[in-house]
C-alpha cells in the first residue's frame, strides 16, 4: 500500500470509527494520532493536495460506511496494521526523536523562510489554535497552492517545537481536538478570517 493509500484508508477507518464507536477510547485516539502522523509525513513527501485529497475521500468514505462486522473489521485491521508500521520503524528507546518523521516542504522560497527555525515560547494551546487554522484552510481552500505548502510548513515547524516542549500524547489530544473543531466550521467569512490571520501571524515571525 502507497503512502498515499495508507493515508486514505487510516481516515476511512477514523470516520467510521467515530461514527459507529468500534473502539474504547484510548484505541480511538490512538488511530486518530496515527491518522495525524501519517497526514504529516504524506504531505511532506508527496505533496498537500494529494494528502488533502486522499484525506477526504477516506472520510467520505469512511462517513457513508455500514456499522456493520465488516466494518468493525476493517477499523481493527487498519489499527494493527498502523501499529505494526510504528513498530518496524521505531528507533531504539535511547535513539527515539518523536519528530524525526516530519520534515517540512521548502518548495517555494517563502516555505523556506517560514519554515525557518526561530525561538519559540508558543503554548499547547497556541499551536492547538495553529493546527485548527491549517484544518480549516484544508477543507475550505482559500490559500493559493504556494501559500498553502508555505502554511503547512510553518505549522509542521510548530508542531516539531510542540512535541519537545509537551511530548507526543499531548501533542496528539491537541490536533484531535483541532481536527474536530475545524470539521464542525463552516466554510464563510468567519472561516476565512481565521485562516489568513494565523497564516499572516506565522508569515509575520
Amino acid at each position: 500500500m502507497s503512502q498515499i493509500d495508507a493515508l486514505r484508508q487510516l481516515a476511512k477507518s477514523s470516520a467510521a470509527n467515530n461514527k459507529c464507536h468500534f473502539l474504547p477510547a484510548p484505541e480511538a485516539e490512538e488511530l486518530s494520532g496515527y491518522l495525524a502522523r501519517a497526514e504529516i509525513a504524506a504531505a511532506s513527501r508527496q505533496s498537500v493536495g494529494e494528502a488533502r485529497s486522499a484525506i477526504s475521500l477516506g472520510k467520505t468514505l469512511g462517513g457513508s460506511a455500514a456499522c456493520s462486522a465488516n466494518t468493525s473489521d476493517e477499523v481493527k485491521a487498519t489499527l494493527d496494521a498502523a501499529r505494526q508500521v510504528v513498530a518496524a520503524t521505531a528507533k531504539p528507546a535511547e535513539e527515539a526523536d518523536e519528530d524525526t518523521i516530519v520534515e517540512a516542504p521548502v518548495a517555494t522560497d517563502r516555505s523556506r523562510l517560514i519554515a525557518a527555525p526561530k525561538p519559540r515560547n508558543a503554548s499547547l494551546a497556541e499551536y492547538g489554535q495553529q493546527a485548527f487554522a491549517y484544518f480549516v484552510e484544508r477543507r475550505c481552500e482559500y490559500l493559493s497552492h504556494r501559500d498553502v505548502r508555505a502554511f503547512w510548513a510553518a505549522v509542521v515547524r510548530e508542531h516539531r517545537a510542540a512535541l519537545s516542549a509537551y511530548g507526543r500524547r499531548a501533542v496528539v489530544r491537541t490536533v484531535r481536538r483541532a481536527e474536530a473543531e475545524a470539521d464542525r466550521m463552516e466554510c464563510g467569512a468567519r472561516s476565512r478570517q481565521i485562516v489568513r490571520a494565523e497564516y499572516t501571524r506565522l508569515a509575520g515571525y
